[in-house]
């Protein structure tokens, strides 16, 4: 039986002839370019080519990932792209697009365990990061997504793309936020758009529609001056300004503007209009008597005059014209320098105009002048109001002087103290902020604000020892206080997070055991430390059963736990366990249908248990677990390939007994699965062609060898088409060609015609028509040759022949039986007949063959019976068998004269007295199965009489062409 075993496990696309000498790499460059001109279908075909030609290349691989997923095969994608990251998980792109393809699944959560796995191995890498800031919008966490971009932020805070894509998204949440009328956070959004970008001209619109909204018209005003700064002739924002100034009943301004509008625009209907509209408006509100305007025209005669100042600088403060107040009071304040009430009332407009450091700096003099001790409280509030403006502007340089200034006067002042603090760690000068905070606690010994502050400075300066001794003393302090636990737990799980990254295993055992003892059911700790477990048992499985008793712990917590029942089987699976690994993964199958991880792991488990039950010699069991994948997956191609295997083996035993062949026909319906689908799968297509030969359907078996034979044009595949086709040949025709040359006699030759015929069970009839020209005449001979096969253990040799009384016997028959018994031996018993001229001659025949691998020996003997006397002879054969027993060398000793020697025979009552020796040598090969060729020669002493011999050398050539 000739079996070759191939197994390549991709899937090879069909196409043209050409391209089968293309390298892998050539073929993956030519993938990338259809797939750039958007030929995906073209892509796809030139990717598998790819593919088969080089196994091991995960580029290639990756490429053919790339054009599944173009051609909307995510499921094929994925498979290709996850074997990807689990052999080399440093291979960027791959993360990519498996986080892509569970966006496309709508599974964000999984996309964002890709990015994460990505950012584990790439840390600084940007396109990660922004992935991630991506995929936390689209799962609406905004506390975690502000978090990823102020992250981006600070990093790639010159990076014009980040800031766009920064930017897009805090407007999109301030315009999300001013939908739910939750109008000052949508103000903080504009304002870090703002901080940012300071002339957005989004943030800045949406800063004043929210201005207006709320009533805010002096907030309004000043946002749209500050834009004119930059833009001082556009349109909207005069427009703008203008209503504003209209709508604070400041007309005076309001038709300045307007003026100014019609100024630069003299063509625009709509100012003109305005320009009649307003002045209408404008007359209408002061017609009536304003004690504002009557104590401005007493200014306007009288300047100086002490008391109408003061009356317009209150009456412009009580209307909120502070503007108008802060230059009359400026006014005042000419004529009266370093009045105090002045300068007080100056103070308050300009808190009011929120101008903090100015309003400061003059509390500062009246602080310093007679009377001060009355002003110290309120140029602490300014300069503290000042300190946060200047923080709000990023000025945190100044702020930070500014509050020193407050502590200069007030060292205790909790407000500087606290916000100096916070600079100081902005600004990541840890040192300079655990020193203050230090000195802090002196002043406020034990104030668990402080303390709580100072072991979050210490965590960011990754200080976590120290900040977590801070941590474990408040905890101790306060055991009820569950905010101190959550934060000392928080802190310890960062610590180990990180000996996790360096695989520090045992002291990342020691922070997650330590959480446990804090929080007895964090699942963080609780998965950590089976992953840890787990990681050590890849060395020495004595960890795992420590797994399993985590695993354990967390089900009694959490026994519906999804994520623990997983992890439980993993380790079960570790140990070897797979039957209680795939019962816990196949009932959460049942609950979560369409959860493809679970699924997977559930596979990966019966797979796993197959693999076990083959390597320990159950091939049944194995056999059961296949089949529980293919009932899930039917497309699964290593359970297909581990099954078909199983069931040929089983079968090729004694395939001609029923249950064997059931066997072999369950691995062909197998075969035909596979290729449904993986069409033209090169070892499906092999194995499709094996089995059937192992059920004697050569003929059939024919097809899929050629396929596999043009997917890959290798030797040994045309090799193994040409062995099964050779099955198929039912005839074969041939000549022969003895040649016999002597000392003493002339030359003599015999041609032979020969009709072959084969038969399903290995039988063989051989017609001869032998011819032999002679000075006496042609002898003609008829002769049938038969080797029978009864079963697997007998043979029968017949032969009969028929002749003229030329030159051959004139009649000559033959028959054995051979036994083959095990162990390679066999043994013969059979007798020949001879009938030449007068006489007749008996003889009885036994031999015994022993196979040894590719060699064969027989020692034939005769008994031979003449008339009045009995004679021996015997043969001594040896082979050598080449190419899967194809071909053979083959040598011969013989002594006496055999009834079975061809070019003597009808010498042999002549014969058979003479002392005869023999030695010869012979070449059998077969081109193709179906062409044999065979050379041999032998050489005959014969001693004819004391001190008288006869040689004879024959040269015999035969061909024989089967069909």
């Amino acid at each position: 039986m000739r079996i070759v075993h191939v197994v390549f496990f991709l899937c090879c696309a069909t196409g043209a002839l050409a391209q089968t000498h293309r390298s892998s790499s050539e073929l993956a460059q030519a993938a990338r370019d259809a797939m750039a001109q958007g030929k995906y279908p073209e892509a796809l075909d030139l990717a598998h080519r790819a593919t088969l030609k080089s196994l091991g290349d995960l580029d290639v691989q990756f490429v053919l990932g790339r054009a599944y997923l173009l051609n909307h095969y995510p499921d094929s994608a994925w498979q290709v792209l996850k074997a990807i990251v689990d052999k080399d998980p440093k291979y960027r792109d791959a993360y990519l697009l498996l986080a892509n393809i569970e966006l496309e699944r709508h599974n964000p959560g999984e996309a964002l365990c890709y990015i994460d796995d990505g950012l584990y191995n790439y840390p600084d890498d940007k396109e990660f990061a922004l992935k991630k800031f991506s995929i936390l919008q689209t799962m609406r966490n905004p506390a975690l997504a502000d978090e990823q971009g102020q992250a981006l932020l600070d990093r790639y805070n010159q990076d014009t793309g980040v800031l766009r894509t920064y930017i897009a998204y805090k407007i999109e949440s301030a315009q999300r936020y001013t939908k739910l009328k939750d109008f000052t956070r949508a103000a903080y959004e504009y304002r870090k758009v703002l901080e940012v970008d300071p002339v957005n001209a989004e943030a800045l619109q949406g800063i004043y529609g929210l201005q207006v909204r709320t009533g805010s018209y002096e907030d309004a005003l000043s946002s749209v001056n500050s834009a004119l700064v930059e833009h001082p002739d556009d349109y909207s924002l005069l427009m703008r300004k203008m209503s504003l100034l209209q709508e604070l009943k400041r007309y005076p301004e309001a038709i300045e503007v307007l003026q100014h509008i019609l100024k630069v625009y003299p063509a625009d209907a709509k100012a003109r209009q305005l320009d009649v509209d307003l002045r209408m408006e404008a007359g209408r509100y002061f017609m009536s008597e304003d004690p504002y305007l009557q104590f401005q025209a007493v200014l306007d005669k009288s300047p100086s005059n002490r008391e109408a100042l003061d009356y317009v600088i209150n009456l412009a403060s009580a209307r909120g014209l502070n503007a108008d107040a802060l230059a009359f009071v400026n006014r005042a304040l000419h004529y009266y320098p370093g009045d105090r009430a002045l300068l007080a009332k100056k103070v308050s407009i300009l808190e009011s105009l929120q101008k903090y450091t100015q309003a400061a700096d003059i509390t500062r003099q009246l602080f310093l002048g007679p009377g001060g001790s009355l002003y110290r409280d309120q140029y602490i509030t300014l300069l503290e109001a000042s300190g946060r403006a200047y923080m709000s502007d990023l000025a945190y340089d100044s702020a930070l002087a500014t509050f020193h200034d407050v502590l200069e006067i007030s060292p205790a002042e909790p407000a500087a103290l606290n916000y100096s603090i916070n600079i100081l760690s902005a600004q990541k000068n840890y040192g300079a902020a655990i020193a203050l905070l230090d000195k802090t606690l002196r002043l406020y010994p034990g104030d668990e604000a402080l303390l709580l502050k100072k072991a979050g400075i210490l965590q960011d300066d990754t200080r976590y020892g120290d900040a977590a001794l801070v941590l474990d003393t408040l905890v101790q302090a306060h055991p009820e206080n569950t905010r101190y636990r959550s934060s000392l737990v928080d802190l310890i799980l960062v610590q180990g997070r990180q000996m996790m990254q360096v695989e520090d295993y045992d002291a990342a055992d020691g922070a997650f055991t330590r959480v446990l003892a804090l929080d007895p059911g964090n699942t963080e700790a609780l998965g950590t430390l089976i992953n840890i477990e787990l990681a050590r048992g890849v060395v020495d499985p004595g960890p795992l059963d420590s797994a399993l008793i985590v695993a354990d712990l967390a089900l009694s917590r959490y026994p519906d736990s999804r994520d623990f029942l997983l992890k439980k089987a993993s380790v079960l699976e570790a140990l070897h366990r797979y039957p209680e690994a795939y019962a816990i993964t196949d009932a959460l199958r049942d609950r979560y249908p369409y959860n493809a991880k679970i699924r997977d792991q559930y596979i990966d488990e019966l797979l796993s248990s197959g693999r076990a039950y083959s390597s320990q010699g159950q091939p049944e069991l194995a056999l059961g677990e296949y089949r529980r994948v293919l009932a899930v997956r039917p497309r699964d191609s290593a359970a297909l390939m581990y099954a078909i295997n199983i069931l040929n083996d089983r079968g090729t035993a004694a395939a001609s007994a029923p249950a064997d062949t059931a066997s072999l026909d369950s691995a062909l319906a197998l075969t035909a699965q596979g290729l449904r689908f993986y069409p033209g799968n090169e070892y499906f297509t092999l194995k499709r062609a094996v089995i059937l030969e192992n059920l004697h359907r050569y003929a059939d078996a024919v097809a899929p060898a050629d396929s596999v034979a043009k997917i890959d044009p290798t030797d040994a595949h045309r090799d193994y088409a040409d062995y099964l086709r050779s099955k198929t040949f039912r005839n074969a025709l041939g000549l022969s060609y003895l040649s016999s040359h002597f000392d003493s006699l002339e030359a003599a030759n015999i041609a032979t015609l020969h009709y072959v015929r084969y038969s399903k069970n290995g039988s063989s009839f051989d017609t001869k028509l032998n011819f032999a020209g002679r000075a006496i005449g042609t002898g003609l001979q008829l002769e049938e040759e038969i080797y029978y096969t009864h079963n697997d253990r007998w043979d029968s040799y017949i032969d009969a022949a028929l002749a003229n009384d030329n030159v051959f016997p004139r009649i000559r028959l033959a028959y054995s039986i051979t036994y083959n018994f095990k162990g390679g031996w066999a043994g013969e018993l059979g007798g020949r007949y001879l009938n030449l001229d007068s006489i007749s001659v008996y003889s009885g025949v036994a031999s015994v063959t022993k196979y040894f691998g590719d060699f064969y020996i027989n020692a034939r003997g005769y008994l031979i019976f003449a008339p009045g006397k009995m004679y021996e002879a015997g043969v001594l054969t040896a082979r050598q068998y080449l190419n899967n027993k194809t071909d053979f060398l083959y040598g011969a000793l013989g002594i006496g004269n055999s009834p079975d020697e061809f070019s003597r025979n009808y010498q042999l009552g002549q014969n058979l007295g003479s002392q005869t020796y023999s030695i010869g040598a012979g070449y059998q090969k077969t081109f193709a199965y179906r062409n044999v060729v065979n050379l041999s020669g032998t050489w005959y002493s014969q001693r004819l009489a004391p001190g008288r011999y006869r040689n004879q050398y024959d040269l015999m050539l035969s061909y024989l062409r089967k069909f």
